[in-house]
């Protein structure tokens, strides 16, 4: 009976993960309509190599070359209400490069509203632990966690970033 209990909460304590994992895929709706992951499709832009891009409510949001990637990931998401009571939506893209040197990818913030949309340089990461990403007053917190590296010995330090107004800064 015990071992049963133990095994009943272990998976309700999963049950939340799974969900969210599965959320990752659907659509999402910012308050400039609807944001959707494009990878190897057509654009009306001159570029020769195959382009991942977002768009939000028709409009481009980014879009960069990625032959040899995986489509891009959203990896968080988080509302917000600016002074003047307007919501505004803040989403993390992870994008995936093929191959196995990195079990990670180049983070990208994008921020909108219904009269606004902003987008972050891409924010370097090759992989470890995930990144851990928290709202707080200014916009986003970026965790890398520090731990040891995928192959070798040492210690890789914890990094923090601060996502803010379309911008993201290292923290010391």
């Amino acid at each position: 009976m015990f071992k049963k209990c133990s095994f009943t909460i272990i998976l309700f304590a999963a049950y939340p993960l799974i969900l969210h994992a599965a959320d990752n895929q659907a659509p999402v709706m910012t308050p400039k309509g609807e944001l959707k992951i494009h990878h190897g499709e057509t654009f009306q832009v001159k570029q020769t190599d195959e382009v991942c891009a977002v768009t939000i409510g028709g409009e481009i949001a980014f879009i960069d070359k990625c032959s040899a990637e995986y489509p891009p990931t959203v990896i968080g998401r988080f509302k917000k209400t600016l002074p003047n009571k307007e919501e505004s939506m803040i989403v993390v893209i992870q994008r995936q490069p093929g191959g196995n040197a990195c079990n990670g990818g180049p983070l990208i913030v994008i921020e909108t509203s219904k009269n606004y949309t902003t987008t972050s340089s891409p924010l370097d990461f090759c992989g470890g632990t995930d990144p851990v990403i928290t709202s707080n007053a200014k916009g986003l917190l970026i965790t890398f966690p520090g731990g040891a590296p995928n192959r070798g010995s040492g210690y890789i330090p914890t990094e923090k970033y601060q996502y803010q107004g379309g911008s993201i800064t290292k923290l010391h």
